[in-house]
């Protein structure tokens, strides 16, 4: 590392991309290392308020903090990525070639949109639209699915949706080469992870008193799908045969 920061050229502009939780170690790891004037640039998945408590210090001794809410998916590599910049004027002009090589549409897919912590916030936000629009997408499909007596084609009423619809995007893009590529969904187990972004946009929301419903209910619904015979269910069956007047255990 020190080799590293000795070969760059002063002022220094030093980017890491690291899980969130390596972020403070690599900054204890420079701090003895980089001079005022640097830059660091911190494009990791970081929780916006663990940013602004990361810049404060390191403002103090002069090195600029920009944070980096980087996105893009597996496409980005051929692309361009999408790139959500937060911090001081000074220092986003500094590293703004970076964001012209790597940024999606020829350098136009990077924006400066606020100060320091502003572009993981932005990142997170974008991270729980995703899930929600992902969730209605899924839900549409399931809905064409379950109209059984009509023999929809899902694959083709989604392909026509990303061609010729308001509702053209490249989640839906993706959708569309799924079920192209496997129309019955076979082999998918009806499991899904959750992002630490998806969960902040919730308790951000709660903390705001800002309502995010679809995003926050997305977030859920992961949940439940990893629940198999869940107490919560069988609680509600319960209560349906109870209400019914039938016994906990009757046919």
């Amino acid at each position: 590392m020190a080799k590293l920061v000795q070969a760059l050229p002063e002022p220094r502009i030093i980017w890491a991309v690291l899980p969130a939780n390596g972020v403070d170690d690599l900054i204890a790891t420079l701090r003895h290392m980089v001079e005022e004037g640097d830059v660091l640039v911190d494009a990791s998945d970081s929780y916006y308020a663990d940013t602004l408590r990361r810049a404060e210090p390191l403002a103090e001794a002069g090195i600029e903090l920009v944070d980096v809410g980087l996105g893009g998916g597996a496409w980005s590599r051929t692309e361009g990525f999408s790139v959500l910049a937060g911090g001081s004027r000074e220092a986003i002009a500094r590293v703004a070639p970076l964001f012209d090589s790597l940024a999606a549409e020829g350098g136009a897919g990077w924006a400066h949109v606020g100060a320091t912590g502003a572009g993981h916030y932005a990142r997170m936000v974008q991270e729980g639209v995703q899930y929600g629009m992902a969730q209605a997408i899924a839900e549409g499909v399931a809905l064409l699915d379950c109209k059984r007596e009509l023999e929809l084609d899902a694959g083709k009423v989604v392909e026509v949706w990303r061609v010729a619809s308001p509702l053209r995007s490249r989640l839906l893009e993706l959708t569309a080469r799924g079920l192209a590529a496997n129309p019955q969904l076979e082999a998918l187990t009806p499991y899904l992870e959750s992002s630490a972004e998806a969960r902040w946009v919730a308790a951000e929301s709660i903390a705001l008193e800002c309502p995010a419903p679809v995003m926050t209910a997305a977030l859920q619904n992961r949940f439940r799908s990893r629940q198999s015979n869940s107490t919560s269910d069988r609680v509600l069956a319960l209560l349906r045969r109870m209400v019914g007047g039938l016994g906990p255990r009757e046919p």
